[in-house]
């Protein structure tokens, strides 16, 4: 059937094969979709564009700049004269815009192609005027601020007395007798107690900084003539019009000129400023009726319309919806929005269903573009099915999508990178924060460089290790997908996220151990990190192949504690002294009581990685460190009902009590 040219049988046949071309290999074949019915009307199509005239000014200010074609001189109220009146012309003169409207006239409907943006038809001579350094008033010159305008200094050696003085000795029949003063002119000003300036060289006057010493500022003005179109698209047809007309306004006229056979029907000025073209042409819209006979489907029938030669649709029924319903079913079941995505079950999926043209497309999409984002997946989806999809649908499903490329071809080996990430971040940070509370307070430079080069090694070596770890791992994980659908690898992302991260934990963590360093906070001892290094040592690095572990982890070497000591009879040697045990030399006497021996036991368990709190009371859970330590350490097992002595000279190495009285009698 012809409707003023269109032949709508062939049109519906040609809609209805691209529908199932679309559709085939989608769930169903292509003979499932099938024709109900289809209807087909002749409409118009009117596009207005309206040309708005208006001035553009581009101003430029230039230190002793050249004058430009039209030079107003030093007269500025002429100059703004001349650039209103310009501007003027540029949105009123109509012989000024005559060229450009014929040149429109002259295309016809493929003047349409430059309603797309606005268009320069004019530029005026450059407009120049010449206006005054404020700042120097059009010398070029300014006083000089170190001589103030004088040109000249006082001497700096003299202090501007042109002399200085010095003493003279003076003898007498051979003999000292004295000094006197005598006075010297000066050699540095010559005795004028002056020095020549040294900005101005004695001038007074110095080259203006604001414009360069040229005195004036070129102002000069680019005026041109601008177009900007507007336009309106209205349509007659009864095929879902606002939809028709909404799609043609987004579109735009290049659009509509490529659709439809517009052609120039009218042009004339619309106003002072302005000027209206009128297009018109006429095309076909085509109502289509189809339904997919699938055993699920049967009973539903869609409709789409679509207008011009091929067909082109404007309402895309979304019938991907009800094709991609059960594989969005088995997806909500097997594949979680949130949580671990079993390997398994997207491997599955994949082999299964992305032979699927649809799914295919989207997923290869999804691999070239690093754009994750939920607005982006779904545009990839809708793309692929041409918008035979509704929103929900296509975000709902393209997410699903994303978290299976994710498994079966993934970017990065996040186990890899908890696996060294997480502890080397924790240790670098327990370690800055212990090297800058010990060494900040006696060598605060020293402390900060070593501590920053030390954690920046003890971080990026582990971190290059987990970024080669992932990659290769990450390599081999994908190597069974084909090359379409891998994804950008992310280790490199990651890595700067990681190093930003420990940049800022050692930060913090140093600012604590510098405050803890001068008692401005609590001070951690050491405590934590030590800890780790004493688990480390004993549980973990003799079963390393090398000693490397040993070295890392080495609990630092505790300073020898401050022996008691203990007063020496009184006599005639001993008056004024007393002896240290178990040293030789000779110091004050300290006696320390229980309560500080239990403290000093307690604060050098502490710091050997034994949770503690150093209160001074030797109770249950301090003597089951001790023991500990002792038998580790020492392989000394002491009895139940030891005293805190014994304790304290077994954990520092003191000889025992009964070792020492029996000394002291021999």
């Amino acid at each position: 059937m012809l409707i003023e040219g269109y032949d709508s049988e062939d049109l519906a046949a040609t809609l209805l094969r691209q529908l199932k071309n679309l559709a085939h290999g989608n769930q169903v074949d292509a003979q499932e979709v099938q024709e109900v019915a289809h209807e087909a009307e002749a409409f118009t199509v009117e596009l207005n564009v309206v040309w708005r005239f208006s001035g553009d000014v581009e101003e430029r200010r230039i230190a002793g700049g050249e004058t430009a074609a039209r030079h107003c001189g030093e007269d500025m109220e002429a100059f703004e004269r001349e650039t209103v009146a310009l501007l003027h012309q540029a949105q009123t003169g109509t012989a000024l815009r005559q060229p450009f409207i014929n040149s429109l006239s002259e295309a016809g409907r493929q003047g349409l192609a430059q309603s797309l943006q606005e268009t320069v038809f004019h530029r005026f001579a450059p407009l120049s005027v010449q206006e005054d350094c404020p700042l120097c008033q059009g010398k070029g010159r300014t006083t000089c601020r170190r001589c103030g305008g004088v040109g000249r200094q006082t001497c700096t050696t003299c202090g501007g007395a042109g002399q200085h003085s010095e003493q003279v000795p003076e003898y007498r029949d051979g003999q000292y007798s004295g000094s006197r003063t005598v006075q010297h002119v000066c050699e540095t000003c010559s005795g004028s107690g002056q020095m020549t300036c040294a900005d101005c060289v004695g001038a007074g006057a110095v080259r203006c900084e604001h414009c360069g010493g040229h005195g004036f500022f070129m102002l000069t003005r680019d005026i041109a003539a601008r177009a900007v179109p507007e336009y309106t698209i209205g349509t007659t047809t009864c095929f879902a019009h606002d939809v028709l007309d909404t799609l043609l306004m987004q579109e735009g006229p290049d659009f509509c000129r490529q659709k439809i056979p517009l052609d120039l029907t009218s042009h004339c000025p619309n106003g002072v400023s302005s000027h209206l073209f009128a297009y018109s042409g006429r095309s076909i819209a085509l109502r289509l009726d189809f339904t997919l006979n699938r055993a699920l489907m049967k009973g539903n029938t869609y409709t789409c319309y679509a207008f011009a030669n091929p067909p082109h649709p404007y309402v895309r029924p979304a019938f991907f919806d009800d094709l991609f319903a059960l594989e969005l079913d088995w997806l909500a079941d097997a594949v979680p929005l949130t949580g671990i995505v079993k390997r398994s079950k997207a491997v599955a999926f994949f082999y299964r269903h992305a032979g699927q043209p649809v799914l295919d497309s989207v997923l290869r999409d999804m691999a070239r573009t690093p754009d994750h984002s939920a607005a982006a997946l779904a545009a990839a989806m809708k793309k692929a099915c041409q918008g035979f999809i509704s929103t929900e649908m296509a975000e709902e499903l393209a997410s699903y999508l994303n978290r299976i490329l994710d498994k079966v071809s993934p970017t990065h080996a996040a186990g890899v990178w908890w696996l060294f990430a997480a502890p080397t971040l924790l240790y670098a940070t327990l370690y800055a924060e212990a090297q800058m509370e010990t060494r900040f307070a006696d060598q605060p430079f020293f402390a900060v460089f070593d501590t920053a080069v030390r954690v920046v090694l003890m971080v990026v070596i582990p971190l290059g290790i987990a970024w080669l770890g992932s990659t290769l791992l990450t390599l081999w994980r994908r190597s069974k997908v084909p090359r379409e659908y891998w994804q950008e690898l992310r280790d490199g992302i990651i890595m700067r996220r990681l190093l930003r991260t420990a940049r800022n934990l050692g930060i913090a963590a140093a600012l604590y151990g510098a405050l803890a360093a001068h008692d401005l906070v609590p001070r951690t001892d050491s405590v934590w990190l030590n800890n780790i290094r004493r688990t480390m040592s004993e549980d973990i690095c003799p079963y390393m192949p090398t000693r490397g572990c040993e070295n890392l982890f080495r609990l630092p070497p505790e300073p020898p504690p401050q022996p008691e000591t203990v007063p020496e009879p009184a006599t005639a040697e001993t008056a004024a002294e007393v002896t240290v045990r178990p040293q030789a030399t000779t110091t004050q006497a300290t006696v320390l009581d229980e309560r500080e021996k239990a403290r000093r036991i307690q604060q050098f368990l502490a710091r050997q990685g034994y949770q503690l709190t150093v209160d001074g009371h030797f109770g249950a859970q301090s003597r089951r460190a001790a023991d500990d330590y002792l038998r580790h350490g020492s392989a000394i097992s002491l009895d139940t009902d030891a005293t805190v002595e014994t304790y304290y000279r077994a954990v520092f190495g003191l000889p025992p009590l009964e070792t020492t009285t029996a000394e002291e009698e021999n």
